[in-house]
């Protein structure tokens, strides 16, 4: 009997953790898919998971050029060049590799959340922007993983997968903004729907950051280099605002008053 405990007490600690009282918390792999599907309170959401994503993708970036062995020019300059490829800083290009993979992965529970409290006013398009956002989100975590080598057998599947996410993120933002406008203006949502001053901000970041996107990326197709680096720093500033702005949708108890009925206040 003794023997059969400790075996169940070393499968509590692997799958979970235990508290002085002896009893095993919930494990981290049942909380696992609430995270990816956006289940967690907006205390969770915007007091915890976007200050950390956005200090691990800005933070890691900002330390990795300072320790550059040498002076470049971070407005002419893309943020892969600067601190991601690692002929360019062989000894510290991990430290944004890292902190981009773990940002982006910290934002996969707003595609859910986001998607969520659109669903009562726009049903199929929420879903529609949260799987495009789940899918850049998760090239954005492969960009950060697999750096940039020359002399590799795909030597171009980085900046690829940068592109591919940059675009999924921003396609998502202009979805989403599509069904905030539907929900105001068209929808019958009742207290589901967005606010004016949210749509007039989503309007704003989800024509600029595209365009700062597609500014970069045409510099850096003709190998202008002029402004390239500073289009992509301004474009994913406005990511992140509009991740912050999310804050602003209906709570969930709107959501739960909306004349459409129960089904379409799940998030």
């Amino acid at each position: 009997m003794r023997g059969h405990g400790l075996t169940r007490r070393r499968a509590s600690l692997c799958l979970g953790w235990t508290t002085a009282s002896g009893r095993t918390n919930v494990s981290f792999l049942v909380r696992l898919p609430r995270f990816l599907v956006g289940k967690l309170s907006r205390r969770t959401l915007f007091a915890f998971i976007l200050p950390a994503a956005s200090a691990s993708y800005f933070g890691s970036l900002a330390i990795a050029i300072r320790l550059l062995p040498e002076p470049v020019d971070w407005r002419s300059t893309t943020i892969s060049k600067l601190a991601l490829y690692p002929q360019n800083n062989p000894k510290y290009s991990w430290i944004a590799s890292a902190g981009i993979a773990l940002a982006a992965a910290l934002i996969i529970p707003f595609a859910g959340h986001i998607g969520g409290r659109l669903r009562s006013s726009a049903p199929l398009g929420s879903r529609i922007g949260a799987g495009i956002f789940r899918i850049g989100a998760a090239s954005a975590v492969l960009v950060g993983v697999i750096g940039y080598h020359g002399n590799s057998r795909f030597p171009r599947l980085h900046t690829l997968l940068a592109r591919e996410a940059a675009f999924a993120l921003f396609a998502s933002m202009i979805v989403f903004l599509i069904c905030a406008l539907w929900g105001r203006f068209v929808s019958a949502a009742g207290g589901g729907r967005c606010g004016l001053f949210l749509v007039t901000t989503w309007c704003v970041l989800a024509l600029s950051g595209p365009s700062a996107a597609a500014l970069s990326a045409l510099e850096t197709a003709h190998r202008l280099h002029r402004l390239g680096g500073l289009y992509e720093w301004a474009a994913s500033v406005v990511f992140f605002l509009f991740l912050l702005s999310s804050a602003l949708l209906p709570p969930e108890q709107a959501l739960q008053a909306s004349p459409q009925g129960p089904s379409t206040a799940k998030s």
